[in-house]
């Protein structure tokens, strides 16, 4: 007689386990469901735009938090931020210049409920009543009015990058900046907890063109990078007429922080976050 195991989330009908091979192949399917948790795998379940006030999550496979459920999302989620609970927000009304995480939860129950979605304000939301299992997929930001910042998100594993897809002033973290000593730039606005790495649109401008090139620089590194480690040199020796303008990518502390200078002080360093990578 055959036996539905049904270990962490992984079900396999398997042979009567009182025969050698059904319980060797018992044992097999457990050491997979042990190292699949292990991976703390997301398959897809990608989140995308919609509008102001609504995202989209694709179809995938997600483990759940704490490694015991495979959340299976078999048709496609939409969350919006203007409602609470499934497929909502969890707790209040949206707020103005914050960062969300969404999640998709499941319920572990004999009789479940539907897989739905849910944005918090935490990487562990407050669930729903009924549901028992979540995983994060990934987060929005809203802007001053309380809007979702338009977004793209690209990749399917534990490593989503994404791509902002705003006018370059509603991404700007830093307007004309002259501090001539290290001075943090705080990316709390657009960049979660989670990222691993920002990507920046550098605007250098310098007012005193001449002089020795360590004079026409100015200098971006990771927060509390005391050795330069991660340092990021612009040098424009062209004039204030031509700003030059690059693309950087610095690792980001848990603190979103990033931190710059510039070498002297007539120059002005303007910068807008672009996008960023976060790890789920």
């Amino acid at each position: 007689m055959a036996t539905l195991i049904d270990y962490k989330g992984l079900k396999v009908l398997t042979p009567d386990p009182t025969g050698g091979g059904g319980l060797a192949i018992q044992n097999d399917l457990k050491l997979l469901a042990d190292r699949l948790a292990a991976s703390q795998y997301v398959d897809h379940c990608r989140l995308s735009f919609v509008n102001t006030a609504t995202v989209t999550v694709g179809t995938g496979n997600a483990l759940s938090g704490n490694g015991e459920m495979n959340i299976d999302v078999q048709s496609p989620l939409t969350a919006r931020i203007t409602s609470n609970g499934a497929n909502g927000l969890d707790n209040g009304a949206v707020a103005p210049g914050t960062i969300y995480y969404v999640h998709v939860i499941a319920d572990a129950s004999d009789n479940p409920l539907p897989v739905a979605s849910l944005i918090s304000l935490n990487t562990s939301p407050s669930l729903p009543a009924g549901y028992t299992h979540f995983r994060r997929i990934g987060f929005l930001a809203t802007d001053s009015a309380g809007d979702i910042v338009r977004f793209q998100q690209v990749w399917n594993g534990l490593t989503r990058r994404y791509y902002f897809a705003e006018n370059r002033d509603r991404l700007q973290v830093l307007t004309a900046g002259r501090a001539t000593t290290f001075t943090t730039v705080d990316l709390n606005s657009l960049v979660p907890a989670t990222a691993q790495s920002v990507m920046l649109s550098a605007a250098f401008t310098n007012n005193a063109p001449t002089g020795q090139p360590s004079d026409r620089m100015a200098l971006l590194r990771s927060d509390g990078d005391v050795h330069d480690g991660t340092l990021h040199t612009i040098t424009n020796g062209i004039g204030s007429s031509f700003p030059l303008t690059e693309k950087v990518s610095l690792p980001c502390s848990s603190q979103q922080r990033i931190q710059y200078r510039v070498s002297n002080n007539a120059a002005e360093l303007t910068l807008a976050i672009e996008g960023l990578e976060d790890e789920l």
